[in-house]
């Protein structure tokens, strides 16, 4: 599965179980060392709730990423969007 797509079919896959874990903040698709990669993106260190990924998902590489959690942003003099928030990471 070195595939690009493929990768993009295991990260949903990979999000659909892992959804309703409190530290998750997200999962997207990467490249690491020149090949698409799932990168697991969370709000605090899961423990070994992660250890079932350390040889990857399906045939792709995983990444774990820890980030805070996105919050609504007011941005002054930014372009217009349906509700005038954008997004910062915290």
């Amino acid at each position: 599965m070195e595939s690009e797509m493929g990768a993009e079919h295991a990260s949903k896959l990979l999000h659909a179980r892992l959804r309703d874990s409190r530290w998750l903040t997200g999962i997207g698709v990467g490249m690491h060392e020149s090949r698409p990669a799932i990168v697991v993106y969370v709000k605090r260190w899961p423990g070994r709730d992660l250890d079932f990924l350390t040889s990857g998902w399906m045939g792709v590489p995983v990444i774990i990423q820890k980030m805070g959690a996105p919050r609504p942003l007011r941005v002054l003099g930014a372009s217009n969007s349906a509700n005038g928030n954008h997004f910062a990471i915290g």
